[in-house]
């Protein structure tokens, strides 16, 4: 069985009353392969030439063999059965879909810093990280719910005819933040944005749902019930 996803999510933070969002599309196709093999034996009238030893006293059988007419049947179907290079069966497919609010906002908020030295960078990254993760606690995120994404350390150069020349070293420094308070989003990014000062970057935000795999599997099951032979 296989399932295809389509998404679709309004920003809550938009001013239009109109409700948000998310829509999931599983398109599922049911595949049933039917294979049927045939083989016919018939028999004769019980013998009545005396029993050999090891045999049933007073019964003998005579399988007849399988004529070609059953021999090609059988090859036949085993040609088409799956792996046989041919798709058999009764194929049918269906469309699941189900609409659903996000409940949470993923922010990745990060802090980039360029110092004549590696420690200088480091550090003033580290402070002005800080700074935001204690800000965004104060706007009641959890600390589990915040996670470092990216962290690097880089050197900067300019060139000189053709010459690299040492600027000083880059710090990047990246975390994923989940809000469950839709309502406290805007207040959050702001505070993030003044603890962090000139050093903060916002890289993105998006609005999904923390348990997506309930909608999903409402979606499939809608599909697995449209489908119809």
């Amino acid at each position: 069985m296989w399932g295809l996803r389509r998404f679709s999510v309004v920003n809550p933070l938009a001013k239009e009353e109109s409700p948000m969002k998310r829509t999931i599309i599983f398109l599922v196709p049911l595949a049933l392969a039917v294979v049927l093999i045939a083989a016919a034996c018939s028999s004769s009238p019980a013998a009545t030439t005396p029993p050999s030893s090891g045999d049933t006293p007073g019964v003998s059988f005579n399988p007849s063999p399988i004529d070609a007419k059953t021999v090609s049947m059988i090859s036949q179907a085993l040609s088409q059965a799956p792996g046989g290079g041919q798709q058999t069966g009764i194929w049918v497919s269906g469309n699941g879909e189900v609409s659903a609010t996000p409940d949470i906002a993923t922010l990745n908020i990060g802090i980039d810093v360029v110092r004549d030295t590696v420690d200088a960078a480091r550090t003033d990254a580290a402070n002005a990280m800080d700074a935001v993760v204690k800000s965004l606690t104060a706007n009641g995120i959890k600390q589990e719910d915040i996670k470092t994404q990216y962290f690097s350390i880089q050197p900067r150069y300019t060139y000189t005819r053709d010459q690299p020349v040492l600027q000083g070293y880059q710090v990047s420094n990246s975390a994923s933040v989940k809000i469950r308070k839709l309502d406290t989003v805007g207040k959050a990014i702001d505070d993030a944005s003044k603890a962090g000062g000139n050093l903060t970057r916002i890289n993105s935000i998006s609005f999904t749902l923390d348990k997506p795999e309930l909608a999903a599997s409402q979606a499939r099951e809608l599909a697995r019930k449209d489908a119809t032979v």
